[in-house]
């Protein structure tokens, strides 16, 4: 027994007032202790000694060890999150270890106080360094206590960190086998059903979605002013549905660089003069672009189904209880004023991370949320193209992922300057290059032309 550890524990007790002489708290301190002790049996424990013989083989493929059961203390506040690993390797000239070894560095390095983005690295980096494996991939699925008793996040929420090294770290074929033999269908390939009260409803489950741009603006980029009257409105969004969108998105106000924000109040003059007929002559869908709380209350009061914010529930604090209250799904876009980005996918990460934190806490469920990585938002060009490229680094995550490049400037830009109604053909491509690496639905102007090739790049891609 470790007697300086049971004083301390009885100590700490007393000093939250806890009467420590009661009889049934007499052996708590030590009970404290011994249990302290396993779940801390893993300090100073180098992984090195628990890997014993390794066993030469002629594979020269993949193996995947899954379902690894752990159990470990969150050291911000002392208390457990648990779950599973599972765990993707190519071993060096067919040299693999024994799978009940996998465990036993789980537990090891499980036990002690750990935060699960470090558990995932410091398990990547013991396969990697003692096994001489080739690559390796990570993936942890946790519930965290502590953020279960706060109120941070719902009792069903998981929290899902991934790491990789070596040559599945890499794009490639050999990391997408590891993100198939690790359920990367599922995860790819999201399933969500909604159903709202006038009948409309939205399944994704076998094919990339395509959201239609209704721009009821003035001085959009692309289109301003063709779209502005109640005729002309209707008329595009008959056009849209015939072409093959599964949703339309309504917007009044320009994002377009250099243009001039609109207050809530004059957003939702613009809109009054289109929401209801758009709604009326939609047969599927309507989602609201806006940031403001009162304008999207505005718009779901008159039976809007989803909410596009662009700035990702950051801008507005009261968004998320909108959202909230009449159970619509939301995307979430990543904005920032500023383009000095650390590593930009993992800054675009915190940013998303912090949203959803702020919809749970307001009572959103993770099935109404989904991501856009906000191309052409509070990113230069250069940043625009990496984010293209590492989309799958988001689409791994469990929620839904948007994608709207549509005739957007680097485009116009990688097709010698292009004007935007001109950039149709490059947007197919960059649609295409987010379906390939797992985006659920796509937003663009030109729906028929998209409706025709994700016809065929999800006939290549899901094998239909």
């Amino acid at each position: 027994m470790n007697q300086r550890a049971n004083d301390g524990i009885k100590q700490f007790l007393e000093a939250l007032s806890v009467d420590t002489e009661a009889p049934e708290l007499e052996k708590t301190p030590s009970r404290v202790t011994e249990l302290y002790g396993e779940l801390f049996s893993g300090v100073g424990v180098e992984t090195k000694s628990v890997w014993g013989e390794t066993f030469s083989t002629d594979y020269k493929g993949l193996i995947a060890v899954t379902g690894i059961p752990f159990y470990s203390m969150c050291e911000h506040h002392l208390l457990p999150f648990f779950g599973t690993v599972d765990i993707v390797y190519q071993p060096k000239d067919g040299c693999v270890a024994g799978l009940s070894k996998f465990q036993d560095v789980v537990n090891i390095l499980s036990r002690r106080p750990q935060l699960q983005e470090r558990l995932a690295s410091e398990l990547a980096d013991a396969i990697m360094n003692d096994l001489f494996a080739h690559g390796v991939f990570v993936r942890i699925t946790s519930t965290q206590l502590c953020m279960l008793i706060k109120g941070t996040m719902q009792q069903d929420s998981k929290v899902i960190t991934l790491e990789s090294r070596g040559v599945l770290a890499e794009k490639g074929t050999l990391r997408d086998e590891a993100l198939a033999m690790l359920g990367g269908g599922q995860v790819m390939f999201k399933r969500r059903n909604y159903t709202w009260n006038d009948g409309k409803s939205l399944s994704l489950c076998d094919r990339t979605l395509i959201m239609g741009i209704l721009n009821g603006t003035p001085d959009s980029f692309s289109d301003g002013g063709k779209f502005n009257t109640p005729e002309t409105a209707i008329a595009h969004v008959k056009q849209m549905i015939e072409d093959g969108a599964d949703i339309i998105d309504l917007g009044v106000e320009s994002t377009r660089p250099g243009s001039t924000p609109l207050t809530a109040d004059e957003e939702i003059e613009r809109l009054s003069l289109l929401i209801e007929p758009v709604l009326q002559a939609s047969t599927v869908p309507v989602s609201i672009d806006t940031y403001h709380a009162k304008t999207a209350e505005y718009a779901f009061s008159k039976g809007a189904h989803i909410l596009n914010d662009v700035w990702g529930l950051h801008y507005d604090p009261d968004m998320a209880a909108v959202v909230a209250k009449y159970k619509v799904p939301v995307i979430i876009m990543h904005n920032s004023n500023d383009t000095n980005y650390g590593d930009i996918i993992e800054d675009m990460k915190a940013f998303f991370f912090c949203a959803i934190d702020k919809a749970l806490k307001e009572g959103v469920t993770p099935q109404q949320i989904w991501l856009d990585p906000g191309i052409g938002f509070g990113k230069t060009e250069e940043q625009n193209i990496e984010v293209m490229q590492r989309l799958g680094e988001l689409t791994a995550y469990e929620y839904p992922v948007l994608l709207a490049p549509s005739r957007k400037r680097f485009i116009g830009s990688m097709l010698g300057g292009l004007p935007p109604e001109d950039r149709d053909e490059g947007t197919v491509a960059a649609c295409i290059t987010g379906v390939f690496q797992g985006v659920d639905m796509v937003r663009v102007h030109n729906v028929k032309m998209h409706k025709r090739a994700l016809a065929v790049a999800d006939g290549l891609l899901r094998g239909e």
